[in-house]
C-alpha cells in the first residue's frame, strides 16, 4: 500500500491506495487541534526517515510546530518555536544552507519578518532550532510606493 497526504490548512485526508484494484479509500484523521489560527502547512522529511512529516503554524499563539510521521499515518507533535509573537504564516521547507537538512523558511506578517528555522540535526528538540534572520524589511511604507 502507498499512502499518500493530501493536505488543504489543518484538515488533512490520509488516503490509502490499494494497488490489488480496490480502488481508493479516503478516511479523516485528526493531526491537531486547539490552534486559535491554523495557516500554511507544509509536507517535507524532517526525520530523515523516508515518510513525510507535516510542519505548521499557530499563528494567534506564536507556535510552530512539526508533524512526525510514524509512517503509518500517525503524527507526534514536536515544537520548533512557541509563544512569539508576530503571526507565523505562509511557509516553506528546503535546504538553505546546504547541509542536507531541511530547514524551515516562515514569513511573520505582523512585523513583516522572513525568518529562517535552521535545522539543527534533532529536529526533536526544539533548542536545535536555531533561528537566523533572513529579512526584517517586508513591509512597505506608503511613502515608499
Amino acid at each position: 500500500m502507498k499512502h499518500i497526504l493530501c493536505i488543504a490548512c489543518l484538515c488533512l485526508t490520509f488516503t490509502t491506495r490499494d494497488n490489488a484494484g480496490a480502488g481508493t479509500r479516503f478516511a479523516e484523521e485528526l493531526i491537531a487541534d486547539g490552534y486559535g489560527y491554523a495557516f500554511g502547512i507544509a509536507a517535507a522529511d524532517l526525520d530523515a526517515d523516508g515518510d513525510l512529516d507535516l510542519t505548521s503554524g499557530d499563528t494567534d499563539n506564536g507556535d510552530f510546530y512539526w508533524f512526525e510521521n510514524n509512517g503509518k499515518g500517525k503524527f507526534q507533535k514536536h515544537v520548533v518555536k512557541q509563544g512569539e509573537p508576530g503571526w507565523f504564516e505562509r511557509h516553506a521547507v528546503g535546504d538553505m544552507n546546504g547541509d542536507k537538512l531541511p530547514d524551515i523558511v516562515v514569513v511573520k506578517n505582523l512585523d513583516g519578518h522572513l525568518v529562517w528555522f535552521e535545522h539543527g540535526g534533532q529536529p526533536t528538540d526544539s533548542d536545535n532550532w536555531k533561528r537566523p534572520p533572513i529579512s526584517n524589511e517586508l513591509m512597505m511604507s506608503s511613502s515608499s510606493i
